[in-house]
């Protein structure tokens, strides 16, 4: 926040039936925890010298530390209207990957789907690459940066194919983040739906195999025995339904 709070406080439209040691407080003004099922909050600033207010959100699955280090790292000392500009900057470079020809029609559709080719998956990790593994714990992805995000029955088709053709090292890190879950992975399977240190479990089939043997074939710096390994593993584990029919 650009600006100091004066007051603050929270209301619970959906009053929980016992409190416990919580009744003996006055929770619902200045009091340093909010939670509830339906809350709405209020925050109060001093406005005598500006009308204006920053807001600057940032975020870690590893802990508060690392959400203040990214901040600093990423936008410490930058002000809003930079913030845009660079990330304006920043698309520009991703699009400019391809050049086409068409009608304004045809190419703002073009450019809007490569856009969204570029959401997801999206880098999990801290500054410092930290990041928090699919069995709960904290690892470091030395060497290459941690991805989540796996639609895998979505994106197994064309997606990562495509994107071994235009980010070729960001397809591999993906690979490598594959990788990494399936050596987390209590199952020892690869991911299926991953998001966010879980295992979503959404949709049938194991299409991580084929994001791993496509990477492979057009040459991603990857382990292959490891690769192998995995792959093999996923495809014989009983989790999966009809193994004993294949």
């Amino acid at each position: 926040l650009s600006k100091p709070l004066k007051s603050y406080g929270y209301r619970d439209r959906m009053q929980p039936k016992y409190s416990g040691f919580w009744r003996k407080f006055d929770i619902y003004h200045n009091f340093p925890e909010m939670a509830g099922r339906n809350i709405v909050a209020y925050f109060n600033f001093d406005n005598a010298l500006s009308q204006d207010l920053t807001l600057k959100v940032s975020l870690s699955a590893v802990s508060t530390e690392g959400a203040l280090r990214n901040l600093e790292a990423e936008a410490g000392g930058k002000s809003f209207d930079r913030l845009c500009e660079d990330t304006k900057r920043m698309w520009d470079k991703e699009l400019g990957v391809i050049k086409c020809e068409g009608t304004d029609d045809q190419k703002a559709m073009l450019y809007t789907s490569l856009y969204h080719t570029m959401i997801n998956p999206s880098v999990y990790m801290d500054v410092d690459h930290r990041y928090r593994g699919i069995d709960g714990n904290i690892h470091v992805a030395e060497g290459f940066e941690n991805y989540t995000i796996f639609s895998l029955w979505d994106t197994y088709r064309a997606l990562h194919p495509l994107l071994s053709f235009l980010k070729p090292d960001r397809n591999t890190d993906m690979a490598k983040s594959m990788l990494a879950h399936w050596q987390q992975s209590v199952h020892h399977v690869l991911p299926v739906w991953s998001l966010m240190a879980n295992e979503g479990w959404c949709m049938t089939g194991y299409h991580a195999v084929s994001v791993l043997a496509d990477a492979l074939a057009k040459g991603a710096e990857i382990d292959r025995i490891v690769a192998l390994r995995a792959m093999v593993a996923t495809a014989n584990s009983p989790l999966m339904t009809g193994v004993e029919d294949y």
